[in-house]
């Protein structure tokens, strides 16, 4: 398994439909975590850390320059939010949730993160949103396993979405 960090552009995608989707105005998760039109950064240098800290134990002997991920390192130890002209679409969503937690998964206590409660909780609220057809189980088309997968995993939306989001999404240009 391999994995990388994530742009800050990736994060501002996460932060900013996880904030659409909150029922109030802002979202709680974890033990104690608010995320509010406020806490944006705070939120989001989280979930960047989550993620530097799983590649960090994946890749140990090398140093923060030469981890995998973007090679301009702007914005990850000091995440700012980064307004996106995106529209919301929650297969894409999902997606860069699963591009997320697959980059930022690697240290074994992963599930008990409040990078962790924050993909569960906002995976939730974005499978709401989806039409019923795509919430149900199914089995995979790519996989021998018996396992059942959410049937918007095989769709041909999921298909043609990202996986992962850089500077290149600052203009709006994510295939939906």
């Amino acid at each position: 398994m391999s994995a990388w960090i994530v742009y800050p552009d990736h994060v501002s995608y996460l932060v900013a439909c996880a904030l659409k989707l909150a029922p109030d105005g802002f979202l709680t998760f974890g033990d104690g975590c608010l995320l509010t039109p406020e806490t944006m950064d705070e939120i989001g240098q989280l979930l960047m850390d989550g993620n530097v800290r799983s590649v960090r134990y994946r890749y140990r002997r090398d140093s923060f320059d030469e981890l995998p991920g973007p090679v301009d390192k702007t914005g990850i130890r000091d995440y700012h939010h980064i307004a996106l002209d995106l529209s919301f679409d929650p297969i894409v969503l999902l997606k860069q949730l699963d591009c997320y937690e697959y980059q930022s998964c690697e240290c074994p206590d992963w599930p008990d993160t409040h990078a962790h409660a924050f993909c569960q909780v906002v995976r939730t609220l974005a499978e709401v949103e989806l039409p019923p057809v795509l919430r149900r189980l199914v089995q995979s088309r790519w996989s021998a396993s018996t396992q059942p997968v959410p049937a918007y995993r095989t769709s041909d939306a999921y298909d043609a979405a990202p996986w992962g989001m850089g500077p290149e999404f600052r203009q709006g240009k994510v295939a939906a």
